[in-house]
């Protein structure tokens, strides 16, 4: 029988594979929201669509950085990607925060944590049960 022994991740390595899917899916974001901005300035787009629009870009690019994150640690999809929605939360408001000049959480913040650990952890879920094709 093979024993696995635990081998601890180097600092570096750590910090790539959780920083990188938030870039990711931080700069998916951006993009959408440049869309969504374009589309409010040459369209007819009202408030409450323009909304919807800005949580659903969100929600699905958290699930994306949960998804990829626990895809790269190949264990643990829900813890991993809780951890990347709630890091991509804390992220946004430190953005947000600086951009604004405001660092007392609303009630808008909250929101987006309990998205952000929502649909990171069915993100990581989803990410950790999917196979990767082998080259």
């Amino acid at each position: 029988m093979a024993r696995h022994t635990a081998v601890p991740e180097t600092a570096p390595g750590f910090f790539l594979s959780v920083l990188k899917p938030l870039f990711i899916s931080l700069s998916v974001t951006f993009l959408a929201l440049c869309l969504l901005a374009m589309c409010i300035a040459f369209g007819p787009v009202t408030e409450q669509a323009a909304n919807t629009c800005i949580l659903l870009a969100t929600a699905v690019s958290i699930f994306l950085a949960g998804f990829l994150t626990a895809r790269q640690k190949n264990s643990r999809g829900f813890l991993w990607g809780g951890c990347a929605g709630l890091l991509y939360a804390v992220t946004a408001y430190f953005t947000a925060a600086l951009a604004f000049g405001s660092m007392t959480p609303a009630g808008g913040f909250w929101r987006l944590v309990l998205i952000a650990l929502l649909a990171g952890a069915v993100g990581g879920t989803v990410g950790v049960n999917t196979r990767r094709k082998k080259k």
